[in-house]
């Protein structure tokens, strides 16, 4: 399925297109944004079991969490997900050598650390994490 807008036209300017795909299942599997200066955005996503490190191109396996989105402008900004057995995050990263974290979850489903993934950088202060995550345990 897919759907295509524009916005902001006049006789001056062509406006902003907006082209978004969807799979069977209604998630999103693209969106592209447009206007006469460029392409100010173009995504792919992905939900399955990636082969590779590439989307598979037949997919199976889809339980509903996204696993990769391609940044077709820049790929080192391309996001990776990968999960636990019980679908919790475990880790999320970028193609590039942008950011790369590890999250712990204990087994009641509490985030306790987020560190920096092997050989990326950390999106995440470690000091305002240490923080705020005083704030965010579950309390009977």
């Amino acid at each position: 399925m897919r759907l295509q807008f524009a916005f902001g036209t006049d006789d001056s300017f062509g406006g902003i297109n907006l082209n978004q795909g969807y799979n069977n299942r209604l998630q999103p599997s693209s969106i592209r944004g447009w206007s006469t200066n460029g392409v100010a955005l173009d995504l792919n996503y992905c939900f399955y079991v990636l082969s590779g490190g590439v989307c598979p191109t037949t997919p199976s396996g889809n339980n509903g969490n996204v696993t990769r989105i391609v940044n077709n402008r820049d790929t080192t900004r391309s996001q990776n997900f990968t999960y636990d057995g019980l679908n919790r995050i475990v880790t999320a990263y970028t193609d590039g050598n942008i950011w790369g974290e590890t999250l712990q979850i204990d087994a009641w489903g509490n985030l306790n650390q987020i560190s920096a993934l092997a050989g990326k950088p950390q999106a995440e202060s470690s000091s305002r994490w240490r923080i705020e995550q005083s704030f965010r345990r579950n309390v009977l």
